[in-house]
């Protein structure tokens, strides 16, 4: 008998303490953020919160971050991070990157991936990375909502019901 996951919904956020997140140039060298083609994730970086299937990760659960390249993106980065909360695993593939905002105090970088978990089917999602030039470093994951095929086939006929007044009340 075959068994059937769900979807990870839900988000969870991290953060690092200073210095966890160094904005790095092409030869992993150190550099300010407006330079940055990379950034290098290390240090402690921890769960500061979840909703929905996060909800049971406990804050300040540490992750374990992988650094990468964003200026040119060679992805995907397969996992860009993993924690293991009791006996579930997770693990993030970093798959798209967009530079939101590059400045000398700023760096918003967002994207989409994919989530794998224990005891879930792999989830779409979207990403997002904000690091100032005092060194602070925030990262988020949400899933991205994907209607099932049910709601689909009603709203399909719903539209054709609606297409078939319309063409009546033409006739």
């Amino acid at each position: 008998m075959a068994a059937n996951a769900d979807p990870i919904t839900g988000g969870i956020s991290f953060t690092g303490l200073q210095g966890s997140a160094t904005p790095v140039d092409a030869t992993n060298t150190a550099t300010t953020l407006d330079l940055a083609t990379g950034i290098s994730l290390g240090g402690l970086i921890f769960v500061t919160g979840g909703t929905e299937d996060f909800t049971a990760v406990p804050a300040f659960t540490l992750a374990t971050f992988t650094s990468f390249q964003f200026a040119p993106f060679s992805g995907p980065i397969s996992p860009l991070w993993t924690l293991t909360s009791g006996s579930n695993t997770y693990s993030f593939e970093l798959t798209s990157i967009n530079i939101s905002e590059q400045s000398s105090t700023q760096l918003s970088l967002n994207g989409g991936g994919v989530l794998s978990a224990t005891g879930y089917d792999n989830s779409l999602g979207g990403w997002t990375l904000n690091i100032n030039s005092a060194g602070d470093s925030v990262f988020g994951w949400s899933s991205t909502t994907v209607p099932e095929p049910a709601t689909l086939a009603l709203f399909g006929f719903g539209l054709l019901g609606m297409g078939m007044v319309r063409r009546r009340k033409a006739s």
